[in-house]
């Protein structure tokens, strides 16, 4: 994950997002297949209720965030911080 993180943040684009949805899909599955089995109301049902909530953010944040790049103008430039 953190090279994934590392390698979209030195280079943004397609290939790094392809792999780190990967990585998020299969925590997703694996975290979805233990929750599905914990006791409802346990401390670890809700925990895992968590990280699939952060880890479905994750993914939905990345690629807006993926398609918000393709729809700017490469300029090259970093924009302006506002105000």
């Amino acid at each position: 994950l953190a090279l994934g993180v590392a390698w979209l943040v030195a280079r943004p684009g397609l290939a790094p997002i392809l792999v780190l949805t990967l990585y998020q899909a299969w925590a997703l599955a694996t975290n979805g297949t233990v929750f599905i089995g914990a006791e409802p109301g346990s401390l670890a049902h809700r925990a895992l209720l968590i990280h699939l909530v952060w880890r479905l953010l994750a993914l939905a944040l990345m690629w807006r965030a993926y398609a918000a790049l393709r729809r700017e103008p490469a300029t090259g430039r970093i924009p302006p911080r506002p105000s």
